[in-house]
């Protein structure tokens, strides 16, 4: 596996979902509307029940995972988490401003 979770070899096909992403994404302005739409399109292409994103809190303690998409039947994990629920190595990854390193 490649940084980012694409097999080596799969150009062709991680390029198509990123252009069908980014037709998808292109004529939304609303901010919630574009995660709800990468989430449930990353979802539906990566086959796996769930995808969220949070939001690392002021404190860095907290992150907060405003809404998730989930494949029919999965429960949503919605809600607020200790960044060490995560795993110790959690708090070493986050970054401020921007995704885990």
């Amino acid at each position: 596996m490649r940084p980012g979770g694409w097999p080596a070899g799969d150009s062709e096909e991680r390029q198509a979902f990123l252009l069908e992403l980014s037709d998808a994404l292109r004529p939304l302005a609303d901010p919630v509307a574009v995660q709800e739409k990468a989430s449930r399109l990353l979802g539906e292409h990566l086959g796996v029940d769930r995808v969220a994103y949070g939001e690392l809190k002021a404190d860095d303690e907290i992150i907060a995972v405003a809404r998730d998409w989930t494949s029919p039947g999965t429960s949503s994990v919605a809600g607020e988490y200790r960044i060490d629920e995560f795993g110790s190595s959690s708090r070493a990854r986050s970054g401020r401003g921007g995704p885990p390193r």
